[in-house]
């Protein structure tokens, strides 16, 4: 758990520095060196790779070359940014008419065709998570469907980093997300930890995994 902490705070500052003009310099050209040399390494190892690494790994060539100009490559990277978020938002705005539902773990309700158009994506790729509504990570359906692509995409850590507080309370979805990657008991709500049943369960499962692995 500790290792996943220092991968999220190190993501954190990394995005953190790349507003900082002078800065954003030297960590950039940190992220290039990992990108070229140490993320290739991890993938010829077959070593799974922390959130931390997946974002290295996601981050454009581009935007860290910008990056290695002060304040002119801010301003641009900033206009970029702008841009993304504005066809973020239109996305959202697309399923502001949607009808709200009593279910605890699904806050939106979309129409069946528009749904299965998300799954689809998903399936083709995981990252379209980033281009949909926050609603969607509380949304079971979608985010087991995302949970088994990210399996399939080897991209599970960051997967598990997007779950919605609400999904994070659900006992048997964060059961198959432990059951697919370890990592997945860094997000398991409190509640959940504290519930019996879910440590008898992850004491077995636990040696479940040490026994396929030996």
């Amino acid at each position: 758990m500790r290792s996943v902490k220092i991968a999220n705070t190190r993501l954190k500052l990394d995005a953190a520095c790349d507003r900082v003009p002078g800065v954003s310099t030297v960590t950039n050209c940190i992220d290039l060196v990992q990108k070229i040399l140490i993320v290739p390494y991890l993938r010829r190892q077959g070593r799974p790779m922390n959130v931390y690494y997946h974002h290295i790994d996601q981050k454009p060539f581009s935007r860290s070359l910008l990056l290695l100009c002060p304040f002119g490559g801010q301003v641009i990277v900033s206009a970029l940014d702008a841009q993304t978020q504005q066809k973020t938002d239109a996305s959202s705005d697309f399923y502001e008419d949607s009808t709200i539902i009593n279910n605890p773990l699904t806050s939106i309700h979309w129409a069946n065709q528009e749904k299965q158009l998300w799954i689809q994506a998903l399936q083709e790729d995981v990252w379209v998570l980033q281009e949909m509504p926050k609603e969607t990570k509380d949304d079971l359906d979608l985010m087991r469907i995302a949970l088994h692509a990210s399996v399939q995409q080897n991209q599970t850590p960051w997967l598990l980093a997007q779950i919605g507080p609400r999904l994070r309370m659900h006992k048997e979805f964060m059961q198959e997300c432990v059951s697919c990657h370890m990592f997945a008991l860094a997000y398991v709500s409190e509640s959940v930890r504290q519930d019996p049943e879910f440590t008898k369960w992850l004491l077995q499962e636990k040696y479940r995994q040490d026994l396929t692995t030996a």
